[in-house]
């Protein structure tokens, strides 16, 4: 997984996001947010777009949200019932959270409702209440 985001990859990161590449990622997702490919790849794709942690990137954060992504994310989250489409759906929206420009449209979009239901769902499953944190 990437660590740190170095200026080199942040520079092919910013041109997918620019170029439509994170558009195409959230159109799929939102068109497929049933397909257990399609969520994982699609959740892992903007995490390496976006960068991981304290390392993302708020300027293609911003291009993420600026395209649904995560209204995209929230939804296939809601609708999921396999543990490897919300884990990694859990990793993006964690990732996400990191970045202080983001976090008022994740609450604002009910993310926060959207987990305690996740932690409901897959109540005394400890992989995936990690996934959340």
């Amino acid at each position: 997984p990437l660590q740190k985001m170095n200026p080199r990859h942040r520079d092919n990161a910013y041109a997918i996001a620019t170029g439509g590449g994170v558009a195409s990622i959230v159109r799929a997702l939102s068109m497929h947010p049933n397909d257990p490919s399609i969520v994982v790849s699609g959740s892992n794709a903007l995490r390496m777009v976006v960068g991981e942690g304290r390392h993302a990137d708020a300027d293609i954060a911003k291009i993420v949200v600026s395209s649904g992504g995560i209204e995209a994310a929230l939804h296939a989250l809601k609708l999921s019932s396999n543990k490897d489409c919300t884990q990694a759906l859990l990793r993006f929206i964690t990732d996400m959270s990191s970045i202080e420009s983001v976090v008022q449209h994740l609450i604002d979009s009910g993310t926060i409702e959207s987990l305690l239901g996740v932690l409901n769902s897959f109540q005394g499953d400890e992989s995936v209440v990690a996934s959340a944190m």
